[in-house]
């Protein structure tokens, strides 16, 4: 639809889905889910400016509508064919994505779902969620972000306080690629694996840095103490032992964004690097890809047994000391 007034404007609306779908009985309804359109996986982005329109979102739009402002929680569900939940966006809560990197679905970053009186939109990218993240990690060519949906049949769920509606729409394949349905199922399930793997190594750095805090604040907190001087060794001993794991994991000392330059990534950043890769176009994964994950996904599993064994017998035996010792809890200076 083309609007113009009479002096230097005109404006250019290319989606009318709600208008189509607009009627007394939506007006009239306290809240309202409107179909969304059938979307395409064609990624894109664009630079809001005053001077030029907006491109397309990649991904899918979401219209609602609310009577009045809601004051209860309004949550919105994507879900698959099956009925299976994708993810959950909350009204007040506000979702990070995992990477804050640039792709060719667009920039990265923050979403909340709006909830004022009158139409809202909700643009979804069609991702499922990303891999656990390192706070404060640094990453090089790399990405978190969960794979985009493959195409199909999608629904959305609205929900207001004990209330909801549902609605679906279909997600198509971008008509000017060569690949086929399959071919996109087989990177979807390739780039879940690498995800999750991605995940474990993740969350094992979190751990044993969690637990290289606690034997640090351990040796604060009873620095004075001559009697535990054997404890204080087996904590160095586990602290020893767990910085070998992170440095194969990590790169502990990329702080910014240019340090890998200076400073080798290690196995977590090369596993994110290959889904970054894997992702950058719409194709079936290659097989080097497969055994480049094979081969980093063994390095990965080897430390992250170390990190086990050390967990489960040097902590253990740390634990059990610190026990026997019989060491105050709360210390009157």
């Amino acid at each position: 639809m083309i609007a113009a007034t009479h002096g230097r404007a005109f404006w250019i609306l290319d989606d009318l889905t709600p208008l189509h779908q607009l009627t007394d009985d939506v007006l009239e309804a306290d809240f309202f889910l409107f179909t969304p359109r059938s979307s395409y996986r064609i990624g894109g982005y664009g630079y809001p400016s005053s001077a030029m329109g907006e491109n397309p979102p990649a991904g899918s739009v979401i219209y609602y509508y609310f009577k009045e402002k809601p004051e209860e929680e309004v949550t919105l569900k994507f879900l698959d064919s099956q009925g299976n939940l994708i993810k959950e966006f909350k009204s007040g809560e506000r979702e990070q994505d995992t990477s804050g990197s640039f792709s060719r679905w667009g920039y990265s970053g923050s979403q909340t779902i709006s909830i004022e009186k009158g139409m809202n939109r909700f643009v979804w990218d069609m991702r499922y969620p990303g891999a656990e993240r390192v706070p404060g990690a640094v990453y090089w060519g790399a990405s978190l972000r969960g794979p985009v949906a493959v195409p199909g049949d999608y629904s959305v769920r609205l929900k207001v306080g004990e209330d909801q509606m549902i609605k679906s729409w279909k997600w198509k394949k971008d008509p000017r690629i060569e690949a086929t349905q399959r071919d996109l199922q087989e990177q979807f399930g390739f780039l879940i694996e690498i995800r999750n793997k991605s995940s474990k190594v993740n969350r094992g750095i979190k751990t044993l840095r969690g637990v290289k805090q606690q034997i640090q604040d351990f040796f604060e907190r009873y620095k004075d103490y001559d009697n535990i001087r054997d404890i204080i060794e087996a904590g160095k001993d586990i602290i020893k032992k767990l910085d070998a794991v992170e440095n194969e994991l990590i790169q502990s000392k990329s702080k910014s964004g240019q340090d890998p330059l200076n400073f080798p990534i290690k196995v977590d950043n090369k596993i994110a690097a290959l889904a970054s890769y894997v992702s950058s176009a719409d194709f079936r994964p290659t097989e080097q890809s497969y055994r480049v994950f094979q081969e980093l996904s063994s390095k990965a599993d080897s430390q992250l047994g170390l990190l086990d064994l050390y967990l489960e017998r040097d902590l253990k035996n740390f634990n059990k000391m610190v026990k026997k010792a019989d060491i105050p809890f709360v210390i009157v200076k």
